[in-house]
Parts: structure tokens; C-alpha cells; sequence
């Protein structure tokens, strides 16, 4: 098996071809899975936690939350929002991300309520044992797309190819969600390091091409061809 890379740069499967349309609002319903119970010792309010609200129709997600390989992957809470500004306050998230910039309290509680009411997306704190947020995982309800950053504090723990393994296999435990892909832009070398560590590979085929303000982003596609398995180190 390849080692995982160790350079945490910021991450970015955008999931910009989603994002260039409109989309139906997907609900979820709640069903429970018990393969994410077996790894890592939680906080009682951390294992409570769930990711959606019941409701009817959509794809199925779980209600615990997925961990394993000694992170949790959970909803970003109001506490987070300290976290938020370090993240996402970096001149390299600015020229990867769609984010403000400066990224500053009044954007962490911008970004928390969009994160909050999407429907269509969830967006979930990379954190460790103790609850810190470090980093981020988007995973896209409509068309599996997946985006992924660690804040640059907590670069060169594996964090950003730990969490993408995690989001991954919950993926494939949601019956009707498309199969996972990454969009990566390619002079992104740790992102590309990082999604071959997990399996994923060149999709072929033509970049997409996204302006995000003065920025032309061209955007490859990488996509699996297997099931990722979660780890359980705790």
C-alpha cells in the first residue's frame, strides 16, 4: 500500500461542476450503521451526534457520525467558530476555496449558517479525540462530489488523506449516491498526493474550467475504481 503523504497543503476537490447549476434540494432520511462504532473512543455528546434530520425521501445517511483512524467527522457548531477564522484565514485557502477573504469572525458566522442549512451538502469539522475543529470535509447529497481542506496550523499529520478515507466509505453507505469524485486543479500537488493515496485516479476526459472572480480555475477530474474501507486505528 502507498505511504499517505504528509505535506496537508490546502485541499480542494470543489465539486465545481455542482456548483455551476442549479440543484434539487435532496432530504435525508436517517437510518443506523455500526460499522463506524468499532475505532475511536467518543464523548458521549460526539456519539449523540447526528448528521441530518429525519424526514422522507433522498438518499439514506446514517446518524453517527464517521470516525476512525483517530478522527471524527462532524456538523461545524457555533463553538467551532474561532476555528473557523483559523482555518479559512490563510492566503492559500483564499486561492483554492470559494471563501472570504479576509475570513474573519463575520465570515466564520456566515459560513457556519450556510454550512448549517444546506440541504444538499454536508459540510463536516475535521477534528481529533478532543473535539478541535482542524480542518474540513464537503461531501455533495446530489452528485457525490467531495471537497476536503486542513487549516495550515495542522498541516503534516496525514489529516487531509485520514479524512478523505472517511468520508469516502460513508459515502458508499448512502444507497443512491453517485459514486465519489474529486475535482483538483493540477499544480494542486498535495491534493493529487492525497487522492492517489486513497485510490482515487485521473478521470480523462476535459477539465472543467470555473471563474471565481479574477481567478480561471481548471479542474480535473479523479475518480475510484473500488470500495474504500474506513480505518480503525483509534
Amino acid at each position: 500500500m502507498a505511504s499517505l503523504p504528509d505535506d496537508d497543503a490546502c485541499r480542494c476537490g470543489r465539486d465545481a461542476t455542482a456548483a455551476r447549476r442549479p440543484m434539487s434540494i435532496v432530504s435525508a432520511k436517517i437510518t443506523v450503521d455500526e460499522n463506524f462504532h468499532q475505532s475511536t473512543r467518543l464523548p458521549r455528546s460526539v456519539r449523540a451526534r447526528t448528521l441530518a434530520e429525519p424526514t422522507t425521501g433522498g438518499p439514506t445517511v446514517r446518524t453517527d457520525t464517521p470516525h476512525g483512524d483517530g478522527l471524527v467527522l462532524r456538523p461545524w457548531a457555533e463553538r467551532d467558530l474561532p476555528q473557523l477564522v483559523l482555518i479559512f484565514d490563510h492566503p492559500e485557502m483564499a486561492h483554492r476555496l470559494p471563501v472570504a477573504s479576509p475570513f474573519d469572525r463575520t465570515a466564520a458566522e456566515a459560513y457556519l449558517a450556510k454550512a448549517s442549512a444546506s440541504r444538499e451538502r454536508l459540510y463536516l469539522a475535521v477534528t481529533g479525540p478532543d473535539d478541535l475543529a482542524l480542518g474540513e470535509v464537503m461531501l455533495n447529497l446530489v452528485t457525490g462530489g467531495i471537497g476536503y481542506a486542513v487549516g495550515p496550523p495542522y498541516r503534516g499529520r496525514r489529516l487531509a488523506a485520514r479524512a478523505l478515507r472517511l468520508v469516502t466509505a460513508y459515502a458508499d453507505s448512502i444507497p443512491g449516491l453517485p459514486s465519489t469524485y474529486l475535482e483538483i486543479e493540477a499544480d494542486n500537488a498535495g491534493s493529487i498526493a492525497t487522492a492517489r493515496a486513497i485510490g482515487y485516479r485521473p478521470a480523462g476526459g476535459e477539465p472543467v474550467v470555473v471563474h471565481e472572480g479574477r481567478r480561471r480555475l481548471v479542474l480535473h477530474r479523479w475518480e475510484r475504481g473500488g470500495a474504500v474501507t474506513p480505518r480503525t486505528r483509534s
